[in-house]
């Protein structure tokens, strides 16, 4: 009996925590990372490519960084799981628990009978601690281990699984141009954006009629522009500039040609004829029949560019530029 009792005390000593292990096939010699805690090695690969993995129930590792032999780079990779329900210890856990229960009864009825004179109390109570002691020491475990949150939740690493790193061209697939200093000039180049056009036709300079104005405001605002801007489609701004070049060319008196330069492209298909019309604030330029497209400039330079009825490929835009004039 005592060695029954001896016994069973032993088993309820056992660690109620476990570890989950399997094995990770990794390029040769590359070492394997645990996120969290950070930089804890979990193993080096070396010749075979394997790596066997034995993290605690209660971690989830969702990932590990694989990081090749003479790179920095630590490259993060998924883990696979599977479904386990841990039926076993479920089972280990009730059982004790119920041998515990059993055996507690025994005590206190082997206690009662033992008091009233009776040897047969005393062997029954005897017998009901070792039970005990057996249900504590298979049900206590299991106990601990099911709220592990790998048993808790169900599931357990697949055993073997392999790492395939895809190899990373440092090559973009599609490469944005770079941008050289404005004043540098340079062969023609493709256009990389749909051209713009304003409104459904657009007048051309020789289409201008004679002004029998004696003020020249055309060479008042001709010039450069330079500033920020952006497209909108129904309120919401679908692309930013900022950097946009306004430039404004006298065509006579009161008419200009006004071109947008974004990327060193020309923002429309071809520039846009305004009349210029003087005002108590500066300048207000317009197209005809397009009252929803106008420019304003103030007597110190300052540009306002909006434009509702920017067409690209049949779609319907709002430009919008804010710009300085520069000096010559």
């Amino acid at each position: 009996m005592k060695l029954i009792i001896i016994l069973c005390a032993a088993l309820a000593m056992v660690s109620c925590t476990t570890t989950e292990k399997f094995t990770l096939n990794v390029p040769r010699n590359a070492t394997v990372i645990c996120p969290s805690p950070q930089n804890k090695v979990l193993g080096v690969a070396h010749n075979s490519g394997n790596v066997v993995i034995e993290c605690p129930s209660e971690w989830y590792l969702g990932y590990v960084y694989v990081q090749q032999e003479g790179s920095d780079t630590k490259i993060p990779m998924g883990i696979d799981f599977e479904r386990c329900n841990h039926t076993g210890t479920k089972i280990a856990r009730g059982a004790g628990y119920a041998l515990t229960g059993i055996g507690t009864g025994a005590v206190i009825i082997g206690t009662v009978v033992g008091a009233l004179g009776t040897e047969t109390g005393w062997v029954i109570a005897g017998g009901g601690l070792a039970l005990d002691a057996i249900g504590l020491g298979v049900g206590w475990p299991a106990d601990g281990r099911i709220s592990q949150t790998a048993y808790d939740y169900n599931f357990k690493y697949s055993k073997y699984q392999n790492i395939d790193i895809p190899t990373l061209s440092p090559t973009l697939l599609h490469p944005n141009p770079s941008r050289e200093d404005k004043g540098k000039k340079e062969e023609p180049k493709q256009t990389l954006r749909k051209k713009a056009t304003s409104g459904k036709n657009s007048e051309s300079a020789t289409a201008s009629k004679v002004s029998k104005s004696r003020t020249d405001y055309g060479k008042r605002i001709e010039g450069v522009y330079e500033g920020s801007g952006s497209l909108k489609l129904n309120g919401r701004s679908e692309e930013i500039y900022d950097e946009i070049i306004v430039k404004i060319k006298r065509i006579d008196k009161n008419h200009v040609l006004v071109s947008v330069i974004e990327g060193e492209e020309e923002y429309f298909d071809a520039p846009l004829r305004y009349t210029i019309k003087n005002t108590s604030k500066g300048y207000k330029l317009t197209i005809e029949k397009m009252p929803n497209s106008t420019i304003s400039i103030s007597k110190k330079g300052e540009l306002k560019f909006e434009h509702k009825d920017v067409y690209i490929e049949d779609r319907k835009y709002a430009l919008l530029i804010s710009a300085q004039k520069q000096k010559d």
